[in-house]
This record gives C-alpha cells, sequence and structure tokens, in this order.
C-alpha cells in the first residue's frame, strides 16, 4: 500500500486528548505511517509534529519530534501521563511554557507509548511560572530544612533545563534558579516511578547563616567579607509524594565560622608585629647622630639578645674598644623594648643581670 494524505481536521481525538484544527500530510507506506509537518491546538498552545510509526515488527514502535509552544502547564501535565513521569514536579507550576521533544520506543496494544522502552530528550522553557506550594512536596521539604528559603518566592520566569530519558530513568542536565540573593544550581535524575536523586547546591550569603557569623564579620571590618557566601549541599531522595532532604548546613557555617576566627587571630598577630617593627626602628633610628661606637655598642647588645650574628662595620674595632658606658641611654632603651618583646623577667634576675653588665 502507498498512500498519500494532505489532511485539514477540525478535530481528532487521540486517546484523551482533544486535538483541533489539525493539518498536515500523513503518508502510509512500507508498513509505516509517516507524519509530515503536522500542526494542532491544544491547552491553548500550538504543537507541530513529525515522525512514523512502524508496525513491520511484531512490536510496533514510533519516533516522534515535537514543539509545544505556549502551553498551560497545569493542564498539559494533568492530562499527558508522559510529561507528567518526564517532569513530576511540573505539576505544581502554574503558568505557560515552551518545549520541544524528541522521542522514540514501543507501543503497547493500545498504541500507546510504552514508558519502560522510550528515550529521548527534552528542551523545556518557563515563559511565566508560580509555584503552587502545596503541590510541590519536594520543594516544601528543602524549605522545612532551609528556613530561609520560602518556595513560593522562587524565580522560575525563563528558566530553560533540559532532560534525558532512557531505560526508565530520566537524568537532568545541570541548571540555576534564583531565589532573592541566593543561587540555587539544581542537577540529578529521578525515575519512571518517581524515586528522586537530586541535588542543589546553594550559594548562602553571610547575613543567612546565624548572629556568631554576622557578629565576626562585624569584627574583622572587611567591606568584602560582608559579601561572602558559602556552598550548601541539599540532597533530595525518597519518592516525590514523600521525600527526604539532607543538608550540610551546620558543618557549612562550623568551618566558616573557624575561618573567620582565624583570619581575625592571624590579623592581630601581624599588628602586634607592626608595634614591635615601629617601636624597634623609632628607638634606633631617635638614636643615629650617637658615635659609632655606641651605635657599635647597642647592635651587639641587640644582636646578643636576639641571637643574631651581627658582622662589625670596622674590623679594627675590638670588643675592649666598643665597652658601652653603663649609663648610656641608648642601652637603656634596648634592655627596656627588648625585655618588654621576651615576655619581662623576674625582679632577682634583673637585678643579677644589671650586677653582670657593671663588672
Amino acid at each position: 500500500m502507498d498512500c498519500n494524505i494532505n489532511a485539514i481536521a477540525g478535530t481528532v481525538i487521540y486517546d484523551n486528548l482533544n486535538l483541533k484544527d489539525v493539518k498536515g500530510n500523513l503518508r502510509i507506506v512500507d508498513e509505516k505511517a509517516i507524519l509530515t509537518n503536522m500542526t494542532s491546538v491544544l491547552f491553548s498552545g500550538r504543537v507541530s509534529f513529525n515522525g512514523e510509526v512502524s508496525t513491520k515488527n511484531e512490536t510496533p514502535t514510533f519516533t516522534m519530534k515535537l514543539g509545544m509552544d505556549g502551553f498551560k502547564i497545569g493542564e498539559t501535565f494533568k492530562a499527558m501521563e508522559l510529561l507528567d513521569v518526564l517532569a513530576p514536579i511540573a505539576g505544581a507550576l502554574k503558568g505557560k511554557f515552551d518545549s520541544e521533544i524528541e522521542i522514540s520506543g514501543n507501543l503497547n496494544d493500545s498504541f500507546t507509548p510504552d514508558l519502560a522502552t522510550i528515550s529521548g530528550n527534552v528542551l523545556a522553557e518557563l515563559l511565566a511560572a508560580d509555584i503552587n506550594s502545596n503541590q510541590a512536596n519536594a520543594l516544601s521539604a528543602l524549605s522545612t530544612k532551609l528556613e530561609f528559603i520560602k518556595t513560593d518566592k522562587l524565580d522560575l520566569k525563563g528558566l530553560k533545563t533540559v532532560l534525558a530519558f532512557e531505560d526508565g530513568k530520566v537524568k537532568v542536565k545541570p541548571f540555576t534558579i534564583n531565589y532573592e540573593d541566593i543561587a540555587i544550581k539544581v542537577s540529578g535524575n529521578h525515575t519512571f516511578d518517581k524515586q528522586l536523586n537530586y541535588e542543589a547546591i546553594l550559594d548562602v550569603p553571610s547575613k543567612y547563616l546565624g548572629n556568631e557569623v554576622s557578629s565576626l564579620i562585624a569584627k574583622l571590618d572587611d567591606k568584602e567579607l560582608e559579601n561572602l557566601t558559602i556552598p550548601v549541599t541539599a540532597k533530595i531522595g525518597g519518592g516525590y509524594a514523600d521525600p527526604t532532604v539532607t543538608t550540610d548546613l551546620t558543618s557549612g557555617v562550623t568551618n566558616l565560622t573557624n575561618q573567620l576566627v582565624e583570619i581575625q587571630k592571624q590579623r592581630l598577630l601581624n599588628q602586634g608585629k607592626e608595634e614591635v617593627q615601629n617601636l624597634i626602628g623609632g628607638a634606633l633610628s631617635g638614636n643615629s647622630q650617637t658615635k659609632d661606637s655606641t651605635s657599635d655598642g647597642v647592635t651587639q647588645v641587640l644582636g646578643g639578645l636576639l641571637g643574631a650574628n651581627t658582622k662589625k662595620l670596622d674590623t679594627s674595632v675590638t670588643e675592649k674598644d666598643t665597652v658601652v658606658p653603663k649609663n648610656d641611654p641608648v642601652q637603656k632603651a634596648a634592655k627596656n623594648i627588648l625585655g618588654g618583646l621576651l615576655g619581662g623577667k623576674k625582679k632577682k634576675d634583673t637585678a643579677k643581670n644589671q650586677k653582670d653588665s657593671v663588672n
């Protein structure tokens, strides 16, 4: 048989779908029904499709490409089991979407797709969507674990996502949605019987992480730290009707707190080092006009106490020549500075050192 039909039909009924204003070409040849340039109105949107159904083998097969423009989300997913299987969470959305679908597989006895055999991919874009939180079980479970997330404030407008499906499993290419100032990257997969295996990584600003973190950042007084974020991973599992959610928020906050404490400690240490260097530099530079022998004497005092191996500028000067007067004010200043740096000594040790110095 070789039959070619150019058709226009007011209504075509397929299963529970009523297609309006159907136009296109149907060719029957070589035990195949080939559809070309088919268009129709469905769910207040327009659908175009090209594909074929083959009955050459014992089990009939099909392959199809569909373009869906301006479809009502709730109405479409409620009526089409296939779409509900591919994206169960879409049933909780209100609005419109565009989609391109490539799909192939076997047909069962009633010539409807055998879901266990289908494979293909879906590109979908949400034109405008609100969330019915009462039906979004997975999102509600997420907001329970992360109290600063409110499901109804998720911004889904313009969201594009790609699904690939095969062997009863739907894989989602990573995509990002926004919640106020939090970016949420979603990836994972689910099975046709709606068992979930998803991961959501949230870049959470420090202001959502509690008073302890906010207080530490305020103490550090660093404008850049005010925009600090940490990644929080939420794993979503279980069934779509009763999902489970686990997060690493607690460990993330603990790690960040430890890092902020360490930054604060390092800053205090650096400030202390700078003050010490300025103090020593000021004492030495303030006496730069003294005699060379006095300068060498101070250098020896500093070198001896700090363990430095100081070279003399004039090798002809002997240790005897560089004896420092015991009432030299520069030597006293150096001892006071270094004594403070080294933590001070007991009074009797100080007295003994003074006696040794005199001797």
